[in-house]
């Protein structure tokens, strides 16, 4: 099957801040390289947002300031968590809002 990324995240808008939690399940921690929040640019490359785990890490939790592009990027639904690992497909997940300025837990998997 591979790497499967749950996550759980809280948007506080009047901070702009994301508070998240990611675990990674499938895969061995030895073989789990990152998982990061990545959102496309302009010219529609893929660009890591934010490192939210390092190597051989399988759940990490913290709280991140959003820049304008990612605040953005988050409330238009266009930022995506991927658990990168060695010998396996990245394992993505959508970071949707339910609504464009709530504070309700958001998750994917």
């Amino acid at each position: 099957a591979g790497a499967a990324t749950r996550a759980s995240f809280t948007y506080e808008p009047t901070q702009s801040t994301l508070r998240y939690d990611v675990r990674v399940s499938g895969v061995a921690a030895p073989r789990i390289v990152a998982v990061t929040l990545r959102r496309r640019d302009a010219r529609g490359a893929s660009r890591v947002a934010h490192v939210l785990s390092g190597p051989n890490v399988a759940s990490a939790r913290g709280i991140l300031a959003l820049n304008q592009a990612n605040r953005e990027a988050l409330l238009n639904g266009q930022l995506v968590i991927t658990a990168i690992t060695t010998g396996a497909p990245p394992a993505e997940s959508r970071l949707m809002l339910p609504g464009a300025s709530t504070r309700e837990p958001v998750g994917g998997r």
